[in-house]
């Protein structure tokens, strides 16, 4: 994976001290314009790479501090960070500076244009080395292009031969044409984009970033059409010579974005000393000694019970009637054998031979086993990370094959083994043009994980389609439920929560639904920077974007933390009383159903209103889980009347997962 080497240019000029209209009134223009690059900055904390570099190029600074200032040019413009990697540190210093300054500007210092060009210098020491290197900056529509047309050309020369991306990150475009016109214009002739400050915050909450993914295949080899099972192998010997085929290459396009690993650590109070907090696990058994007997009533009690021998349900550690001695006997690791719990009381070892018997051998490969429309594909279940599945070379059947499912507006279901004795997956393959440059255009398949097993049913589900019968009156007065009933007002209510959530509905609808810009997924790195791209860019997200509510409300705690926590003592930042409500809490407020993580592909900016008033109107409330009292029963209870009471597994209404049968319907 490429390195990333990002430069951001900032106006801290007085008109950017103003309150912004984009800020809801609460931010001041430059807040919002740095709303999307704290947390880029933020994200960058938690998920530190020692290769990556930050500097910034400060405009209309309080200090000039550049390699090519003299006393008549380039005043006001400083540079911070320009080669030493992004640290905690480095970021409190940096975040200390981006202070509005509200002296008025002065002739001989430099214009945002300039600073662009003392930017594109930083990135000269890097000319030979394997970077990404991007340039943003932050500015708003108040700031003129006060630029020369020679330093335009010599900039864009600079940015091809760099291959440096260039985002103009501009606060209210929209409140002023004419200026966003000229900026637009700027942008375009660096071979950059201009976009509004409002929709990359807007992006931050509604479109989560996509994990960067590494350019190295994980399968290369055939995809073949329904071959015999018996005689499908990656042994020619043994392989069915007379199924079709193509040669592909199967490379990761969107994954699941996993959890941020953090370390503890101790710190004393009183010394402020840390001390990284290790883990050590120590494996044990209990030997259990004959049980004492002091007295004859207690003998007969404890040899009846013996006798009864009634159905244990509990382990034997936890059971209160076996509170007899025992002696703890330290185990070093793998001095064990590995086994399988079959019953209460039977076990057995799963040594390597038995292991390697129990496994089921398969072959790498894909086997396309049907297809079916568009409109049968459960995105639901669309929860598992996502491949590209594109020609090894190329092929006009290949392409045909991938253009008739387009026009057909099918997709395929194919089995999936990326490698040996790895399991089956079965997976949609949608068809796509992946758009490589501005006229050329790859054939492919994107192909999404469907998250249960292909001979499984995985878990079983309470109803939703249960209704209450009455007692034998039409108005259902007799009905002890009625009560639970909604009205129609409140099922209209739920109607238009349950559309909006929907992924297939008309506002979610692109023309060009089959077309994947090369911009927005790359088999080389994801975007720098979470700023949208034009409407007709946002082609089929819902496919292949991944998105975990809990995932986003955890990293979002961790970067508001972050921001917040420059320039505070350690001790007194997590020992206030209010630490929730300052660092955790969002300034706005949420709901149960948190849409803006739940369904971040969704353009609805409307379901926080609609899912409060659901709340309001249904009595919408969290219910706490019940839990046992954790007191223990002992062997002379009635265990009986327990086990009766006991919700057995296949009692209750339920429905089942949809299954591949069912699917293909």
């Amino acid at each position: 994976m490429s390195k990333d080497f990002t430069v951001y240019v900032v106006d801290l000029s007085p008109y950017m001290g103003r309150e912004s209209k984009d800020g809801g009134g609460r931010l001041t223009v430059l807040e919002t314009g740095l709303k999307a690059v704290y947390d880029n900055l933020n994200g960058r904390m938690i998920k530190f790479r020692a290769s990556d570099r930050i500097a910034f190029v400060l405009c209309h600074s309080t200090k000039t501090d550049n390699d090519h200032a003299t006393e008549s040019s380039l005043r006001n413009i400083e540079v911070i960070g320009a080669n030493a990697a992004f640290t905690y540190s480095e970021y409190e210093a940096i975040h200390s500076k981006l202070v509005v300054n509200s002296n008025e500007r002065v002739e001989t210092e430099g214009s945002i244009g300039e600073a662009v060009v003392v930017a594109i210098g930083l990135f000269k020491a890097t000319e030979k080395l394997k970077y990404n290197r991007n340039l943003v900056v932050i500015t708003s529509s108040d700031a003129a292009v006060d630029v020369e047309l020679p330093l335009v050309e010599a900039s864009s020369n600079a940015i091809k031969k760099l291959d440096i991306s260039l985002v103009i990150n501009m606060v209210e475009a929209a409140e002023s044409a004419s200026r966003s016109a000229e900026w637009l214009e700027y942008a375009s002739k660096l071979g950059g984009q201009l976009v509004d400050a409002a929709l990359a915050n807007s992006r931050l909450q509604h479109a989560p970033l996509l994990r960067k993914v590494k350019p190295i295949a994980m399968y290369q080899g055939p995809m073949k059409f329904g071959p015999d099972p018996n005689l499908d192998s990656a042994d020619p010997q043994n392989d069915d010579q007379f199924t079709l085929s193509f040669d592909v290459c199967v490379y990761p396009a969107a994954k699941i974005e996993s959890m941020p690993s953090l370390t503890l650590y101790y710190v004393d109070k009183d010394t402020g000393l840390t001390e990284k907090v290790k883990y050590q696990t120590s494996y044990h058994i209990r030997k259990y000694h004959e049980k004492e007997v002091t007295n004859a009533t207690e003998a007969n009690d404890y040899e009846e019970d013996e006798q009864q021998a009634p159905p244990k349900l509990v382990d034997e550690e936890e059971d209160d009637a076996f509170e007899r001695p025992y002696t703890t006997i330290p185990v070093a690791k793998g001095d064990w054998e590995e086994g399988f719990k079959y019953s209460t009381y039977d076990f057995i070892a799963i040594t390597k031979p038995l292991l390697e018997s129990a496994t089921y051998s398969t072959d790498p490969g894909i086997s396309i086993c049907a297809f079916i429309h568009q409109s049968k594909v459960p995105y639901g279940m669309l929860t598992e990370a996502s491949n590209y599945v594109i020609p090894s070379r190329p092929s006009k059947v290949f392409c045909s094959l991938v253009e008739a499912l387009m026009q057909e507006e099918k997709v395929a279901v194919a089995q999936f083994v990326p490698k040996s004795d790895d399991e089956k997956q079965l997976t949609v393959l949608f068809p796509v043009k992946l758009q490589t440059g501005p006229t050329s255009v790859v054939y492919g398949f994107i192909q999404v994980r469907l998250p249960f097993r292909e001979d499984a049913k995985m878990g079983r589900f309470p109803s939703l389609t249960r209704a209450y019968k009455t007692l034998g009156t039409a108005d259902g007065e007799d009905n002890p439920m009625a009560k639970f009933l909604p009205n129609e007002e409140e099922l209209d209510l739920m109607k238009r929560f349950i559309t909006s959530k929907d992924l297939d509905t008309k506002h979610n609808k692109v023309e060009s639904i089959n077309n994947v810009g090369n911009s927005k997924l790359t088999m080389k790195d994801t975007e720098f920077f979470p700023f949208p791209k034009d409407d007709d860019d946002r082609v089929n997200q819902r496919t292949f974007l991944q998105s975990s509510p809990a995932l986003a409300k955890y990293t979002a705690c961790l970067k508001r933390i972050i921001g917040k926590s420059f320039g505070k003592d350690y001790h007194e930042l997590v020992n206030d009383k209010e630490f929730i409500s300052k660092y955790l809490l969002n300034d706005k407020g949420t709901n149960l159903y948190t849409i803006n993580t739940i369904n971040g592909v969704n353009n609805n900016r409307s379901l926080d209103q609609l899912s409060a008033k659901l709340i309001e109107e249904l009595n919408v409330e969290y219910v706490k889980k019940v839990t046992s009292d954790g007191s223990k029963r002992r062997r002379g209870d009635n265990i009986n009347a327990t086990y009766n009471n006991m919700v057995k597994l296949d009692e209750g209404n339920f429905e089942e997962i949809l299954d591949l049968e069912d699917l293909l319907r």
